[in-house]
């Protein structure tokens, strides 16, 4: 009776696709029909969630975020000891999603990012600070690694380079001078 009920499904929807092959073959031999059948079910079955497989990853492909920078090294120049050696980093977030940065860290304690910790929307633009410690004497070359959710760059690296020069001595000579007066010293 199971085949007979499965005989009629095939022949009802062979004929709604106009497939005369497949109702000669099922005329002369119902189990070789009914295995077709099976057969032709289970690969559509494969072939609708392989579709629906690429349908769901290509949604999450689209919906993400993603962050562009108007530039990724800030060159200091020469400049004197203890000089401002602050600089900011704009970025944009370029992606359909909201972008979130979760860290920023120097490449030492001497270069101190600050970040903005709400997340940034769609096509919203923000900034990033960096600071760098201008008592040390010498080259800078130092970086800053950004860590997000954004789908381009989920780890990004910014730079500052520069050269620190020693600020000039205090002139000795323009130092005032304490000159002795003829006052009574309390001893």
């Amino acid at each position: 009776e199971g085949l007979s009920h499965c005989r009629e499904h095939f022949i009802y929807v062979c004929t709604s696709f106009k497939s005369p092959n497949i109702l000669l073959n099922v005329s002369r031999r119902p189990d070789s029909a009914l295995n077709l059948f099976e057969e032709k079910t289970t690969t559509m079955k494969k072939i609708f969630t392989v579709l629906a497989a690429v349908m769901i990853m290509s949604v999450g492909a689209f919906a993400q975020a993603d962050v562009e920078f108007e530039k990724s090294v800030h060159d200091f120049g020469r400049m004197k000891q203890h000089g401002d050696a602050s600089t900011e980093f704009k970025f944009t977030n370029t992606g359909s999603e909201p972008l979130i940065i979760s860290n920023a860290k120097g490449s030492c304690g001497c270069t101190v990012p600050e970040w903005p910790r709400e997340p940034i929307a769609p096509g919203q633009s923000n900034i990033i600070k960096v600071k760098y410690d201008s008592k040390r004497v010498g080259p800078i070359n130092k970086s800053v690694t950004i860590t997000s959710n954004a789908e381009n760059s989920p780890t990004k690296m910014i730079r500052i380079k520069g050269h620190i020069e020693q600020a000039p001595k205090a002139d000795e000579s323009a130092m005032p001078v304490k000159e002795p007066t003829m006052a009574p010293s309390a001893n």
